[in-house]
């Protein structure tokens, strides 16, 4: 049993874990009940699944709840695979901890730097860097 199937396995009490078939797919750890469930039952199960972050695909028979797998990315910068990684609007879209942190730093220095240049010179600075970001997303 895989960590992620684990982890939402124990956020179940016994009594409802062991209703419960879980499975996993590349992004999701999937419950299913192993039989038909009493509405009571059924209620505890969402109001757990609600807890751990997870939902519920009515499909018939195939109904069943999902919980999303916090998936290993690639930082853009240093292409390290970690769980961390995050959603960064700019040229760099995805960066662990660490690089997040590097960026920031060049962004404050950058900012410092553009706060000394007179307007004609920041207008400059301006251009040339649009300039750099149209190109980039010709490629």
């Amino acid at each position: 049993m895989s960590s992620e199937v684990k982890r939402v396995q124990d956020g179940f009490p016994d009594e409802l874990a062991k209703r419960l078939d879980f499975t996993e797919t590349s992004e999701y750890v999937i419950a299913k009940f192993k039989h038909f469930q009493p509405t009571e039952t059924f209620k505890q199960v969402v109001d757990i699944v609600k807890q751990l972050g997870g939902e519920y695909i009515s499909a018939g028979k195939e109904s069943h709840f999902r919980f999303k797998k916090a998936l290993a990315q690639k930082c853009e910068l240093c292409g390290k695979q970690e769980k961390d990684v995050q959603y960064i609007v700019g040229i760099f879209q995805h960066l662990c901890p660490n690089c997040q942190t590097l960026a920031d730093k060049t962004i404050e220095r950058y900012v410092r730097y553009l706060s000394t240049l007179t307007l004609e010179a920041f207008m400059d600075e301006c251009r040339r860097v649009l300039a750099k970001l149209e190109e980039a997303t010709k490629q």
